[in-house]
């Protein structure tokens, strides 16, 4: 979840699993300064966020549209970081064990 120049990832204790694209996308938003708070998510942070978006190692990073009712403004530079996680997980080509 992005609120201004903070971010929040939920706390992974109970579900979820801290994995490598995770990892990847909070060191990509420390290095550009912005402060990451790893906490419980409310539903009310989820109205009120500027912009949400979820990860797997599969999928990599996806931009949330919508949440009920409330529409996600684009944002550029969302989509711009998004596209640097994805350069840095994921290879353009197929991999292949045959050499």
């Amino acid at each position: 979840i992005k609120q201004g120049s903070s971010y929040l990832t939920p706390a992974i204790d109970n579900c979820g699993v801290a994995g490598v694209v995770r990892q990847l996308v909070i060191d990509l938003a420390q290095d550009q300064g912005a402060d990451i708070q790893v906490a419980p998510v409310q539903l009310d942070q989820l109205r009120q966020a500027e912009q949400v978006f979820i990860m797997n190692s599969l999928l990599g990073v996806r931009i949330v549209s919508q949440f009920e009712q409330h529409t996600y403004a684009e944002q550029p530079q969302i989509e711009a970081f998004i596209a640097r996680a994805h350069a840095l997980c994921f290879t353009p080509e197929p991999f292949s064990c045959n050499a």
